[in-house]
């Protein structure tokens, strides 16, 4: 979700290998969507990429399939409460049963945020790793399995992973977008 550029090809093990997987992007900019698929032509990595609001998400307005794992590393930093709720639960969702979903979110009170708000113009929603497990409160519970939080090295980042749970599938399709 929020592909933007796609950066984490050039880190995937995978796609150094050169294993078959693919690989589903969503962003709303067209611009963010050519990169990415400029990379993923270099990295010779099958990338399917879609021009899509998270608002067409929410709205189930695209289909999305069973996916292994569903991630969004820099989107819930611009989302209030209520948005990133909804938009976990569509996440898991999307997930297979057993499948995962992370989802980061810089935390308050790093060190700085001073920096990222005055020289950046950067104003982000910060969330602990409580408000993250508050979000996953609000998603029906048979979507959810095992979850964990974790922060990245410095303490900058919270991480929640999130096991889908065997709950009804909502999928029109196994292939997806």
């Amino acid at each position: 979700m929020a592909c933007g550029h796609l950066r984490e090809l050039e880190l995937s093990a995978a796609v150094r290998r050169g294993d078959a997987v693919e690989i589903v992007g969503l962003d709303q900019d067209p611009d963010s969507i050519e990169v990415a698929m400029e990379l993923a032509r270099r990295l010779n990595c099958r990338v399917l990429a879609h021009t899509a609001s998270i608002k067409a998400v929410i709205k189930r307005s695209i289909p999305l399939a069973e996916f292994d794992l569903v991630y969004a590393a820099g989107l819930f930093d611009y989302l209030d409460d209520k948005v990133a709720a909804l938009l976990l639960a569509r996440m898991l969702e999307a997930a297979r049963p057993g499948g995962r979903v992370l989802i980061a979110n810089f935390v308050p009170d790093i060190p700085d945020v001073g920096y990222m708000e005055a020289c950046m113009d950067w104003y982000l929603r910060y969330r602990t790793e409580r408000q993250l497990r508050d979000l996953l409160e609000q998603v029906p519970t048979e979507l959810q399995g095992e979850a964990r939080t974790l922060h990245d090295p410095d303490q900058n980042i919270a991480f929640l992973v999130v096991t889908r749970g065997q709950g009804p599938s909502t999928h029109r399709s196994r292939r997806g977008l």
